[in-house]
């Protein structure tokens, strides 16, 4: 029986990250996107309009659109 070994196989993606100083920007942007989506999906769901959330939480419109910016 032979073992199959990946002679290309490098460092973890993750190491690669903290290694270059981007682990915790990556993970905050992953992060960032669940939260949007979700939020997005439970409006929709709700029929919450961005205004009407906006005066729930006592905020602005444009606040509320930057949570839901998954790249803001």
């Amino acid at each position: 029986m032979s073992t199959n070994k990946n002679i290309h196989h490098g460092s973890d993606f993750t190491e690669f990250l903290r290694e270059e100083g981007l682990y915790e920007e990556a993970e905050a942007a992953a992060l960032k996107k669940v939260i949007a989506a979700a939020l997005a999906k439970q409006m929709e769901r709700k029929g919450v309009t961005v205004s009407a959330l906006a005066e729930k939480l006592g905020t602005s419109r444009a606040a509320v659109n930057r949570v839901l910016d998954d790249e803001n």
